[in-house]
């Protein structure tokens, strides 16, 4: 595809290359970068740490429990008030919630901007939430979880789960029970597993939401480089150059909307086809007004 808009960064280059370890606040800022071309990256990162100094500093001053040299027990039971004391930081002291009142606002998924307004979608204030975590000494992992995306302690025995949606610490069954009251799906969902999520799956999810948000507003210049970034993860996926030659024809660039639409043809359904033949005609149409 011509005028790749955005800027790949060495975090999603990683991911793109299919490496594990990624610094997941230095990725939501790349992306960030797109919508926010003049975002002081530096300036977020001192924030974001100056946040876990703090997280740091209230768990001292709190009867949060250490976990080094403890019993399997004694370590679970202090893991999790850890993890409490973490979600009364966040959540009580410096006033961090989910983003009820506007879901589907597509600053819930920018880093600075959730730092800003400390609110967010499930999946941005998990990655805020690790991040404090790992600052004070405990791993945690995304678990891309249906409908709500949570955060799995894979150090305890048995596992400690997060909703990072309100703090809410759950056990496997009292996540299970809130992902089936979200998803009406009791027998899909009555053995479901929780795994922790790989880069591609999180940052896949991530641009989905994104995509999401922008394309429901009509922002079409925003939703551009979101596009092409999920292409760039996933090339094979046909679907996506569809969507990509609808954002094309929206912003009445007729020669890449037709690009995007023949390699979706190649592998598209009689259907499909049929679905984006008014969307072909109007790129064939800016192209004709070209000449």
């Amino acid at each position: 595809m011509r005028d790749v808009r955005f800027e790949s960064g060495p975090e999603f280059s990683k991911v793109v290359s299919g490496e594990k370890e990624i610094l997941y606040p230095h990725l939501m800022l790349e992306l960030a970068q797109d919508a926010y071309p003049e975002l002081s990256v530096q300036e977020v990162r001192e924030n974001l740490e100056q946040l876990s100094r703090r997280a740091h500093q209230f768990l001292e001053s709190t009867s949060a429990t250490p976990t080094e040299g403890l019993s399997e027990e004694e370590s679970h039971a202090a893991i999790r008030s850890r993890l409490q004391g973490i979600s009364d930081f966040l959540y009580q002291v410096e006033g961090f919630h989910g983003n009820l009142e506007d879901y589907y606002d597509p600053r819930n998924s920018y880093l600075h901007e959730v730092l800003q307004r400390k609110t967010g979608i499930p999946i941005s204030m998990a990655l805020l939430y690790q991040t404090v975590a790992e600052g004070v000494g405990i791993l945690l992992k995304g678990i891309n979880s249906p409908a709500h995306f949570m955060l799995g302690c894979f150090a305890a025995e048995p596992l400690i789960l997060i909703d990072p949606f309100t703090g809410q610490l759950l056990t496997e069954e009292e996540a299970r029970e809130q992902l089936i009251h979200l998803t009406g799906q009791p027998i899909a969902l009555a053995d479901y597993t929780f795994t922790s999520a790989s880069p591609w799956q999180i940052t896949t999810r991530m641009l989905r939401n994104l995509k999401a948000a922008y394309l429901a507003r009509h922002e079409w210049s925003q939703a551009l480089p979101v596009q092409q970034r999920l292409i760039t993860l996933s090339p094979d996926e046909y679907r996506e150059y569809r969507d990509l030659g609808l954002i094309w024809v929206h912003l009445y660039q007729g020669p890449p909307a037709l690009e995007a639409f023949k390699t979706f043809q190649e592998e598209a359904t009689a259907a499909e086809k049929e679905e984006i033949e008014p969307f072909l005609l109007a790129a064939n149409k800016l192209i004709a007004e070209l000449n």
